[in-house]
């Protein structure tokens, strides 16, 4: 990820994992189709679960402490998701449910796309050798 960005990864790999989704639901067998459906979905996650984006938007000093918030998150989103997929498969058929759940994973890919930044590395490097004033002075030439 350090050669091409984080940007690039993380959004390819959310778009495929929206389309496994999608895919999952046209699978008419289980084996091959669904299984390879089903690795390709898990391997997708990967860039998003191992970008070091805590290195790069977090201070040194809050890094368990978001890690912790991530992890519950996830912990938090699985529960949720499997509880309101069971809910929901009262009313509507699963095939529906998954291609709503990729249509919001997708659109959540596009926002991933637009808010990382591929420099800000270099970036915060850059300003923390400024003084503040300079750094905020900076910010408002560049602005105006």
């Amino acid at each position: 990820m350090d050669v091409i960005g984080r940007r690039i990864p993380i959004t390819a790999g959310l778009v495929v994992g929206s389309c496994m989704l999608v895919a999952m639901t046209c699978a008419q067998v289980v084996y091959p189709w669904l299984l390879i459906c089903l690795c390709v979905l898990a391997v997708s996650g990967s860039p998003a679960e191992n970008a070091p984006l805590v290195n790069d938007y977090v201070q040194p000093k809050s890094y368990g402490l978001v890690l912790m918030y991530t992890a519950f998150m996830q912990y938090l989103g699985t529960t949720v998701a499997t509880s309101v997929t069971i809910g929901f498969q009262r009313f509507y058929s699963i095939n529906l449910i998954f291609r709503v759940y990729a249509g919001m994973i997708f659109v959540f890919s596009i926002l991933v796309a637009i808010g990382i930044s591929d420099n800000l590395k270099k970036t915060t490097q850059d300003t923390e050798k400024l003084p503040l004033k300079k750094v905020l002075k900076q910010c408002l030439d560049a602005c105006l």
